[in-house]
Order: C-alpha cells, then sequence, then structure tokens
C-alpha cells in the first residue's frame, strides 16, 4: 500500500512552508501533495522552495473540490519530485 500526505490550501502564505517543514521532518519517505485553491496572496511561492507536488486551481472551487483533486491525483500517483 502507498501513502501520500494532501494539503489542501486556500490563502495561507506564512504558515504552508512552516507546515510542509514539519511534515516533511516527520515523515520524510512520504511524498506531499498540495492543492493550491487558486490562492492569490503568494503562497505558492512557499511551496515551490520545497520538494512536494503541488497542483494549481486557477480560482477557488472550495475545500471539497481540493479535496477531489488531490484523491484524484493519489489514485495516478507514480513517484515523488526529484
Amino acid at each position: 500500500m502507498r501513502a501520500l500526505i494532501l494539503l489542501p490550501a486556500f490563502n495561507e502564505a506564512g504558515i504552508t512552508g512552516s507546515v510542509l517543514d514539519a511534515i516533511v521532518e516527520q515523515y520524510p519517505r512520504l511524498p506531499v501533495l498540495v492543492v493550491d485553491d487558486g490562492s492569490t496572496d503568494g503562497r505558492a511561492a512557499e511551496v515551490e522552495k520545497r520538494k512536494v507536488r503541488m497542483l494549481t486551481h486557477p480560482f477557488n472551487l472550495g475545500y471539497g473540490a481540493a479535496l477531489q483533486t488531490g484523491f484524484t491525483h493519489a489514485l495516478n500517483f507514480s513517484s515523488p519530485p526529484t
């Protein structure tokens, strides 16, 4: 069985980076996927500095849609980024 940590995010700049650092520290072998739900606060830059996958909605679709995007990606997930 494979595992994936899914983190839906919307306009959470300043928090996302520290959360990702803590996740990677606690679970270094698990892949992490951030679903940016149309953020407009520059949060994407925090994610891009880390070795995690990120999918981005063009605009805010809501928490449920972010989860669905993550679940769909997880079903097709192959390998972590290099």
